[in-house]
Parts: structure tokens; C-alpha cells; sequence
């Protein structure tokens, strides 16, 4: 079976699992839901890596068989062949929709003087959308002769066809006869004979498989099975798992359909997808007003960076006459065709689509609330899929990003400036998946980061890192906090008989069950009464510390080599001459000794010292199912920078930086600057002594036993500070205040003194005065023949007074 043919099957699966427990589920079970889930996860993920090794994509050095954006009908420019060529595989669906008009240049084959008939055997045509025939072939609009190289050079080199002519150069393979088809242009003659055909420009339901892609998918099927099967163990006694597995298998479809979309309005239905998936994964347990809330909240705060994108997705049509990638990209490498203020603007609408999607200042404030859902769902959106989608996106569209530098610069300070008050805040939380969700914001920063100093390459090979460690963290977390609430329920004096170990001579300090909530924060999940779990709960402890030291970059585990690169990449850009670069740089060295000092306080406080609650003191490791999950995810985050050390991680995605021969520019100097910056061994020390650093602070204030430096009296002498970061910089607040209540205040009034008042009003007036009407004319509706006979009378008294009057 062909890769084409194959391909369609890695979204298909999990929407023939989601169709399947949609209209059986309930007849299934819950735990026959989760394992045809699981199973349909599974096999996307087989699929996928039979990709993987059957298109070779991720191996450097080998002939792709088809190149982005050429096809029978196009040349390949001579200088694209000094350049390594990107693959890509496409299989078109079914068609969607006409959008706009395309006609057909006519073309030969072969070499054919000035003045000279065409032959009809060296005639054929390349079909062009509309507004790229009237923004490239302007030239040829008042003329029906053919042109010499002198006169027609430089248009037709953007087409990347060659101008015929006797001295035209014949390095391609087909060169051009003469203008045709331009739609207002009827004095246009057709070369050969040839008819102008005006035809429709469509959008397939088309995929594309290339290496960025393929990552993509191996990330969002491998994790995503990953989270299924831990999810059997953690809903086990949840009694709707079957809209829940639903639920996960559209959202890993939607994903899939995101990622592997070959223009950007299948990318937009899988974005669209994700989110809606996302409001219906938060607010899973809607019963709860606060868990509704929070799944509102997402899917309200990323409607407005997908208003954003939507209007970017309006400009690229309009520029490039298409939205395919295999079109929009290789005329967006070409200077001349997009031009600084049309790429400024749609990179920068772009650019909010993906603060939204990625949670980034301002838009960031839905991520931390998407705890609210079961923690497989937090694993779900933090780590494999939808927050990845505005990183991916940009990555996608960065020939268009490479034309604005000053988005580009927005990009990198959004995203510096949003990991370090996410770092900051994650300092002082108190809720184990809440640090978790301020971290998350925090490192889809540091990707931003990376992409904004052009080094595209390295901000996906953050995201793949990351995601690693972030789903061994959450779902670690979700493992301790079901050791917690068996502790809770199942410990001595808990009216369930539990024995306690002997080692466990202070469970008498603890009262039996769940203490009270501190902060609104359920003390399962509390880090204030945590502790000593991993000696309760040693395979989830030791994967949670696996996971930990990589989110803090502790060498040589997985996240130091992807932060590392990205930081190298940003100093390089500073040693260019640039102030502001050297400011993000110094920002992201600081976030990542804070992210060491949280990841240290964490891993501290829930896993090391006495329990402080019974729940932590009678604590039992999950079942397998939870935790073998875990033990994959902690190899992967120990050996997950290999690919990208090895070379063929940088080799596969660098073709895909390279759009129709033209590379980059960004990245291309990005390389430059870094090679011309510190050297990657000295970076390396730095960061691991800043990494080091923070973990040995966490360990001087949260170590067993008497700290040296006691965090309470550090908070209370931190005064107002501590109390910023503890209210998270009161930006839900100040978005209460400025946004939320005006809005609700003008909508109460519309709905109380307009809609009620007057629009309701007039149509129940109305309403009432036929009532009334009908009402008063009941009474003459007696039944008395005597009282009809008075009323024929004076009818036709009144008549008759009438026809007087007028006489």
C-alpha cells in the first residue's frame, strides 16, 4: 500500500473509534469504551511509524519523490538543486468547495525562436489561480507577441518558468511561448491554438505528509495512546467513560487533521476542532459550575486569536490566489511577490492566532483553568496536542514570518516575557497540576522564543521534548494524587480496615480522611499535604523525578539539550550586534534557573520529607495500566534529545525550512549567529550551572528537616510581592474588571431593558390586545337568538343613518 493511500488512515482511526463509541458506548461499557479507544489510538500510532519507516522522511541523505509545489506541470529551478530538497507526499481526499477562478498558461517544451510557429507537440499548459495570473503576468496584459528575455525577464523567473526568445538560456525544461489567459485580457491570442479555459480554483480535503508533519503525528498518536491507556486505570471508576473516550478520540482526530492538512483551511477545521474538543474535555464533569466555567472560559479566549487567523487565512487567499501550502509557500519565499507590509500584517495576525491557541501573553489565561478536567485531559492539552497547534502553525508559515522580522522580534518577546511571569508564578502555587500548568505556559514561552530568533527547527524540537516530560508530569501528578486519595479513603481509622505499615509510626497524628480544602484547593492535589510518596508510591516518585529534572534541564536528560539549543540560537542572534536580543536572552537564562527552583520546590514537597496528611502517610502506588505509561514517557525524556544529537532530527526538518529553492532568512542567519556566539560547550556549562543553581535553592528552603532558609519568612518579609505572585498577577482579575463585567453589564441591559423591556414588551402588548380584543367580543357570542336579532337590528339601524347622512 502506497504512503498516499496509507495516510488518510492515521486521522481515520480515531474517528472510526469516536463514531464507534458515539453510537455503541453505551452498550460497551466502560471498560470496553476505553480499550476500543485505546486500540483505535494504537493502531493511528502503528500507522504512523509505518510511515515513518516506510517514507524514510526522518533519514537524511536519500531522493524524495515529489517536491512541495512541483508536479508534472512545473520546472524545478536550477539553483533549487543545490539545496537539500523536502519531500512531501499528498493525498487529496475529495474536493471541497470552488473557491475562485483559475486559467491555464500555455508552455513549451523546448527551445523555439521568436517569430517561429509553436508546434502543437511541445504545447502544454500549467493551471494558475486568478489572482496570481493578474499580479505576476501584468506585463502580458495589453500583448499577444512573444517577448525576449531582455524585455520579459524577471516576471517569469517568479513563475519558475524561462522566457523564450533566441538567446534564452535553457537550464529548465520548459520555457514560455507567449501570454495567454489573463481573465480581462480578451485581445490575449492563445499560443498554439490553444483555448483560454477559465476554471474553478478549489480546496481539496487534501493531506501532506512531510517530515514537520510526520513528527507531528508520531508525537500527537504515540503520546496520545500513551494517555488512553493510563486513562483506563485513572476513570476506572468514572461512570460516563464512554463520552469521555469519545471525547479523547476526536480530539486526537481533530489534532491529526490539523497537523497533517495540505493548505491552511484544513489546518483551520483541525484548529477549530481542537478547540471545541478542548470545551468539551475541561468541562467533562459540567455538573461542577467551576468546571463548566473553566471550559468556557478556553473556548471563549481562543475565539479571539482564531478571529485573528481567520482574517490572516482572508489576506493569504487574496495575495497568493490559493491557500494550499504547495502554492502559498513558494510564492511567499520570493521577496518580490510578498511584499514587507502584506507579510507584516499577516504574520502579526498569525501571531495572535497562535498566542491564543499556545496560551501566550495576553491570551494565556485559559491554560492554567484547563486543569479543571481529568488529569489525562491536562496531559492531553499541555503536552501532545492543541497548545503545540499555534508552534506548528508558525513553523508551518514561516516563509511568511521570515518576511517580517519585526513579528519575528514580537514572537520572541511575547514568548520570553510570558515564560518568565508564568516561571514567576509558578513559584509560589500550591496545587500540584496548577505549577504543572503555569510551567506549561512557561516552555511553550521558551518555543516562541526559539521561533522568533528564526530557529524554527529547534522550537519543534522543544515541543517534542516537552512533550515528553510535561505528559509524564501531569499524568505523574494524576498517579500521586490517586496514591493520595486511596490514602484518603483507605488508611487507618478510615472505617475500611487498611493496615499501615510499620514504618508509618506517626499515622495516628493524622486524622482519618481528607483534610479540609485549603484555597478552594482539593487536598489530593495539595502540595502542602503531600509528601514522602516516594517511598508510598516508588515507580510513580522515580518517573515524577525522571520528568522533573528534564522540565529543569538537567544534563543529560532530554529537555537540556532542546532549551540549550534554543537559548544558543538567542545569544547568537545578540552576538549580531542586537541589544535585544541579548535582553532575551539573559530573560530566558533567568527563567530557566526559576524553572530549576519550582521543579525543585515540587518535586520536594510532594515526594520527599514525612507525609503531612493521612493520604500521603498511607499512600499506594497506582495500578499498571497508570503506570507503565509513566515508565515509557520517563525513557523517552532520558534519551529524547538523541535524535536531534544524532543529526537526523535537524537534517529531516531543515528541508522544510527551504520552500522552492529559497531558504530562509531568518534561519539562515540565525544559523550564522549562533555559530558566530558563544560556543555550545560554554553554553552548555551555563546553563547546567543555572539549572543546578535553582535546584540547590529549592533544596536549601523545602529540604527535609530544618531548611536553611525558611519559605514563610521569606514570604511574609516578600510582602506585596508574594502576594502578586500569589494572586497571579491579578490578571484574571483585571480581565474581570476591564472586560468581563462592562461586557456583562451591557448584556444585562440589552437583555433586561431592551429585549425585556422593549422588545418583549411590544410583542406582549400586541399579544394582550388581541387577548383583550377577543375578550370583549366573546360577549356578544351568547347563543341568544333574541340577543343576534338586536344586534341585526341596530346593524341595520346603523346602516340606514348612514346611507341618510350621505344623501
Amino acid at each position: 500500500m502506497s504512503i498516499e493511500t496509507l495516510l488518510p488512515w492515521v486521522p481515520a482511526l480515531p474517528l472510526i473509534g469516536f463514531v464507534t463509541l458515539v453510537f455503541f458506548g453505551r452498550r460497551l461499557g466502560g471498560r470496553w469504551s476505553g480499550i476500543v479507544a485505546t486500540v483505535a489510538m494504537g493502531a493511528a500510532f502503528a500507522v504512523a511509524a509505518w510511515l515513518a519507516l516506510g517514507s524514510a522522511l526522518l533519514r537524511p541523505g536519500w531522493s524524495p519523490p515529489r517536491v512541495m509545489g512541483i508536479d508534472e506541470k512545473h520546472v524545478v529551478p536550477a539553483d533549487y538543486l543545490d539545496h537539500p530538497q523536502e519531500a512531501v507526499y499528498h493525498s487529496t481526499l475529495w474536493t471541497w468547495m470552488t473557491v475562485a477562478p483559475q486559467y491555464d498558461l500555455t508552455v513549451v517544451t523546448r527551445p523555439v525562436r521568436a517569430g517561429e510557429p509553436v508546434p502543437a507537440d511541445a504545447v502544454t499548459t500549467i493551471r494558475l489561480p486568478q489572482a496570481r495570473i493578474t499580479h505576476d503576468l501584468e506585463l502580458f496584459a495589453t500583448s499577444h507577441r512573444m517577448f525576449t528575455p531582455e524585455q520579459a525577464i524577471g516576471r517569469i523567473a517568479r513563475l519558475d518558468l524561462l522566457p523564450i526568445g533566441p538567446d534564452a538560456p535553457l537550464n529548465g525544461d520548459r520555457l514560455l511561448a507567449e501570454t495567454t489567459l489573463l481573465p480581462d485580457a480578451e485581445r490575449a491570442i492563445p499560443a498554439a491554438g490553444l483555448p483560454e479555459r477559465p476554471l474553478g480554483y478549489v480546496v481539496d480535503v487534501a493531506l501532506q505528509l512531510d517530515a514537520l508533519s510526520l513528527l507531528m503525528i508520531l508525537i500527537v498518536t504515540g503520546v496520545g495512546f500513551l494517555i488512553h491507556l493510563y486513562s483506563i486505570g485513572y476513570m476506572a471508576h468514572d461512570a460516563d467513560r464512554p463520552r469521555y473516550f469519545a471525547y479523547l478520540n476526536l480530539f486526537a482526530f481533530s489534532m491529526l487533521t490539523l497537523v497533517l492538512g495540505a493548505n491552511f483551511l484544513v489546518l483551520f477545521v483541525g484548529w477549530e476542532l481542537v478547540g471545541a474538543c478542548s470545551y468539551l474535555l475541561i468541562g467533562f464533569w459540567h455538573k461542577d459550575p467551576a468546571n463548566a466555567s473553566a471550559g468556557r472560559k478556553a473556548f471563549i479566549v481562543n475565539r479571539i486569536g482564531d478571529v485573528a487567523f481567520l482574517i490572516a487565512m482572508m489576506l493569504i487567499f487574496t495575495t497568493f490566489g490559493s491557500l494550499a501550502f504547495a502554492d502559498v509557500l513558494p510564492q511567499a519565499a520570493d521577496p518580490l511577490v510578498l511584499s514587507g507590509g502584506v507579510a507584516t500584517l499577516i504574520a502579526a495576525l498569525l501571531l495572535v492566532g497562535a498566542t491564543g491557541k499556545s496560551a501566550q501573553i495576553p491570551l494565556y489565561v485559559w491554560l492554567p483553568d484547563a486543569m479543571a478536567g481529568p488529569t489525562p485531559v491536562s496531559a492531553l492539552i499541555h503536552a501532545a496536542t492543541m497548545v503545540t497547534a499555534g508552534i506548528y502553525m508558525m513553523a508551518r508559515a514561516h516563509v511568511i514570518f521570515d518576511h517580517a522580522p519585526s513579528v519575528l522580534v514580537a514572537v520572541a518577546v511575547v514568548g520570553a516575557v510570558t515564560a518568565f511571569g508564568a516561571a514567576l508564578i509558578a513559584l509560589v502555587q500550591s496545587d500540584i497540576k496548577r505549577v504543572l500548568a503555569y510551567s506549561t505556559v512557561s516552555q511553550l514561552g521558551y518555543m516562541f522564543l526559539g521561533v522568533g530568533a528564526g530557529a524554527y527547527a529547534s522550537g519543534v524540537f522543544h515541543l517534542m521534548t516537552h512533550a515528553f516530560f510535561k505528559a509524564l508530569l501531569f499524568l505523574g501528578a494524576g498517579s500521586l494524587m490517586h496514591a493520595m486519595e486511596h490514602g484518603f479513603h483507605h488508611g487507618k481509622g478510615s472505617g475500611h480496615g487498611a493496615a499501615s505499615s510499620s514504618e508509618d509510626h506517626d499515622d495516628d497524628a493524622f486524622p482519618p480522611g481528607p483534610p479540609p480544602a485549603l484555597d478552594g484547593i482539593p487536598p489530593e492535589q495539595d502540595l502542602r499535604h503531600m509528601g514522602g510518596l516516594l517511598r508510598k508510591a516508588p515507580v510513580t516518585g522515580w518517573t515524577f523525578v525522571v520528568g522533573g529534572l528534564a522540565l529543569a534541564g538537567v544534563f543529560p536528560l532530554a529537555g537540556f539539550w532542546s532549551k540549550d539549543e534554543i537559548l544558543h540560537h538567542v545569544i547568537g542572534r545578540a552576538g549580531e550586534g542586537g541589544a535585544i536580543w541579548l535582553a532575551l536572552f539573559a530573560l530566558g537564562l533567568v527563567t530557566a534557573g526559576l524553572t530549576a527552583f519550582y521543579t525543585g520546590r515540587l518535586l520536594l514537597l510532594a515526594l520527599f520529607g514525612a507525609p503531612r496528611s493521612s493520604g500521603a502517610a498511607h499512600a499506594a502506588d497506582s495500578p499498571r495500566t497508570m503506570t507503565a505509561p509513566l515508565v515509557v514517557l520517563a525513557a523517552l525524556s532520558i534519551v529524547g534529545g538523541l535524535p536531534w544529537l544524532s543529526g537526523p532530527l535537524a537534517e529531516a526538518l531543515d528541508p522544510v525550512l527551504r520552500v522552492a529553492g529559497h531558504v530562509a532568512t531568518n534561519v539562515a542567519g540565525s544559523a550564522h549567529a549562533a555559530e558566530s556566539g558563544p560556543s555550545a560547550l560554554t553554553l552548555a556549562l551555563i546553563a547546567s550551572a543555572v539549572a543546578l543553581g535553582g535546584l540547590a535553592l529549592a533544596w536549601a528552603m523545602y529540604r527535609p528537616g530544618t531548611p536553611l532558609v525558611d519559605p514563610a519568612r521569606l514570604a511574609t518579609a516578600m510582602g506585596g510581592a508574594y502576594r502578586t505572585l500569589r494572586g497571579k498577577f491579578y490578571v484574571d482579575e483585571l480581565y474581570a474588571w476591564g472586560l468581563v463585567r462592562p461586557f456583562t453589564r451591557i448584556a444585562d441591559f440589552l437583555w433586561h431593558r431592551v429585549d425585556d423591556g422593549v422588545v418583549d414588551a411590544a410583542v406582549n402588548a400586541v399579544g394582550r390586545g388581541a387577548v383583550a380584543l377577543g375578550q370583549g367580543s366573546r360577549r356578544w357570542q351568547t347563543g341568544y337568538v333574541r340577543t343576534y336579532g338586536l344586534g341585526i337590528v341596530i346593524g341595520a339601524a346603523a346602516l340606514a343613518a348612514w346611507l341618510l347622512w350621505l344623501v
